[in-house]
């Protein structure tokens, strides 16, 4: 009697094939990443070419700059809030910074009302509609423009942000850091703040300190296309904040409430992106770059979220892209600068008139080449 043979594979073929399929996987995953961290990096860098544009066209309807932090004006608490029927939240001053100056020119007109309409507070009573330190979430919605799709979270708070501004000078040239109430130099606030120094400055004077000069475009004098508007950080605060604490203490600078951040002198580190009195080379008497988180890309960016006493240092570039951050210049444009860059270089391209500014070396002036 003839036996019939069955078809199926034995347990070493179906091993090989199995084996196979796991070698293929292992080669083909690497390659599938690099796709998708190529198409992420591709839409952060769209979302700055887009936000860019909109602090240009910000610039083109009021003949200045976005300022780090500016009031909106001020819910007084007369009646409810429209969007929140159920919330009649107590009179506070409103905010903001440079996100929410160019809502209206990245359309997002519905948000900016929200900000620029007195009628609409910017907290909430009520607790299911609030955010972390009472903002309600309709005052600082999830927007993906301000998002890096690499960037991880490290919160669920409202109004994620992977983006920062130029808000250039960090500290006098002593190195002091500004103490809360008032200031420690009100002379070194206002050097920081000049226009050699920086492109987006305060805007709002409180506790003493002045309010910057207005910047305009043509007050950079080392070219457009080699100053720095806008740049990526995953430590980057909500794009709705100002500075840390809750409620009102952070929001009215009239109630001369100790904060633990106060505006405007604090304000820049959150959002924005500084240089420090530093230099490798010891020039102007500076001394060596001795914090890491001072460069881009410096420190743990993944496990250190930003608080009250590190801000000034996180305050830099920084991104999960390989070897560098996605930038916007101020002409609209958008590059890839490399974490490799020596400080001078980054001093320069966030000094709008390097040779007038406080920089360690003036005289410095970068190429294409040095970045």
């Amino acid at each position: 009697m003839q036996k019939r043979l069955q078809a199926g594979f034995t347990l070493v073929e179906l091993l090989v094939v199995i084996t196979i399929i796991g070698i293929l996987m292992g080669l083909a995953l690497p390659a599938i990443n690099m796709a998708l961290e190529a198409a992420r990096r591709a839409t952060c860098n769209a979302n700055l070419k887009g936000m860019s544009q909109g602090v240009i066209g910000y610039h083109g309807s009021k003949d200045s700059m976005p300022k780090y932090v500016k009031s909106f004006g001020q819910y007084t608490a007369t009646s409810p809030d429209p969007a929140d029927p159920g919330s009649t939240p107590s009179a506070h001053h409103k905010l903001g910074g440079w996100q929410v100056s160019i809502l209206g020119h990245i359309d997002q007109q519905p948000t900016y009302e929200r900000w620029n309409e007195d009628r609409y507070p910017l907290l909430t009573a009520n607790a299911g509609n609030a955010g972390p330190n009472g903002y309600s979430k309709a005052t600082a919605p999830t927007l993906e423009v301000f998002q890096c799709p690499s960037n991880p979270l490290f919160s669920d708070a409202i109004g994620p942000n992977s983006y920062v501004a130029n808000t250039g000078m960090a500290a006098d040239p002593g190195n002091r850091y500004f103490a809360p109430q008032p200031p420690a130099s009100t002379t070194a606030f206002a050097i920081s703040q000049s226009k050699a120094n920086t492109i987006f400055n305060n805007g709002h004077s409180a506790y003493g300190v002045p309010a910057g000069p207005k910047v305009r475009m043509d007050d950079i004098d080392d070219g457009l296309t080699n100053t720095m508007l806008l740049s990526e950080n995953v430590q980057a605060q909500s794009w709705h904040l100002v500075g840390f604490g809750s409620g009102l203490n952070h929001l009215d600078p009239d109630n001369n409430l100790s904060t633990p951040a106060p505006y405007p002198v604090a304000s820049r580190y959150l959002q924005g992106m500084v240089w420090h009195y530093f230099d490798k080379q010891g020039a102007g008497g500076a001394g060596a770059v001795a914090a890491p988180e001072y460069q881009i890309n410096g420190g743990d960016t993944l496990f250190t979220p930003m608080n009250n006493g590190n801000m000034a240092v996180l305050a830099r570039p920084s991104s999960e892209h390989a070897d560098g951050v996605n930038v916007a210049m101020a002409d609209g444009s958008t590059r890839f600068i490399t974490e490799s860059i020596d400080y001078r270089v980054y001093q320069a391209l966030l000094t709008p008139k390097g040779k007038s500014s406080n920089v360690p070396f003036p005289e410095y002036v970068p190429t294409d080449d040095d970045m």
